[in-house]
């Protein structure tokens, strides 16, 4: 962790170290998991932050996921990233409210690297909130108390908007 430090740089350069250690993992079942830890930032050896009791910098971990796949594009990093998404931030992670905003948040910030052609492969956001929508029935109809009483269903079309064509920047 880089705690007091304001360079990004740096941020994304952490990152990536840690990108290298995941990507040297034996099996790609353990490689999918070592994304979603850091993503998400589960486990003091995977959070990218600021300062200490800073939220996961999810905008270092997908900047260094770009670098990491521009200088290795021969370890297929984008496939890896694709399936810990699905398999473990939609499917696994993105169980209540707080955790679905910031999974919407995650694709918020590829969509905007997409448009902006920064990204050096292109994620199908469009399916992601379509598999994000499809979660969020599910929990609402099993456990309805962990969407916090929010009308999930009006809650994801407005968040929805954002990545219709076209759309202007925000909420």
């Amino acid at each position: 962790m880089i705690y007091g430090e304001n360079n990004y740089s740096k941020l994304v350069n952490l990152a990536e170290q840690k990108i290298e250690i995941i990507m040297n993992l034996e099996d790609e079942e353990s490689k999918i998991a070592g994304f979603y830890n850091l993503i998400t930032g589960f486990g003091q050896a995977f959070e990218i932050k600021r300062y200490k009791g800073d939220v996961q910098n999810y905008q270092a971990v997908i900047d260094g996921v770009y670098n990491y796949y521009n200088k290795h594009p021969e370890q297929k990093i984008n496939i890896i990233f694709n399936n810990s998404i699905i398999e473990y931030l939609i499917e696994l992670y993105s169980v209540d409210i707080k955790n679905i905003d910031y999974t919407i948040n995650i694709f918020e910030y590829i969509h905007d690297k997409q448009e902006k052609k920064e990204a050096p492969f292109v994620l199908d956001i469009k399916r992601y909130m379509q598999l994000l929508k499809e979660r969020a029935i599910s929990i609402k109809n099993v456990t309805p108390q962990f969407l916090q009483n929010v009308d999930v269903d009006k809650y994801l079309e407005e968040r929805t908007h954002y990545f219709e064509e076209g759309h202007p920047r925000g909420r």
